[in-house]
């Protein structure tokens, strides 16, 4: 049996997801590392490693922000009519 497609909204809100997992991966690592006596790893004990990659995570959270606004809108548009 043949699944339907999603429409390109649900592709946009998949899409967005995808490209916010890294980020939030990124910033929690980050943060963890910045805060803990104890890093994860070794190399996470380098403050330039550290907020390269808080700004990485921001950035790509950022990005999802940007995708994930607008197509919420506009399912929210499509659902109320």
């Amino acid at each position: 049996m043949q699944q339907p497609k999603p429409n390109p909204v649900q592709q946009r809100i998949l899409l967005a997801g995808i490209i916010g997992m890294p980020g939030a991966v990124l910033l929690g690592l980050g943060l963890q590392s910045l805060f803990a006596e104890r890093p994860l790893l070794p190399m996470l004990a380098d403050p330039d490693i550290i907020w390269s990659m808080i700004a990485v995570g921001v950035g790509f959270l950022i990005w999802e922000a940007c995708i994930l606004i607008p197509a919420l809108r506009q399912h929210a548009r499509e659902r109320r009519r």
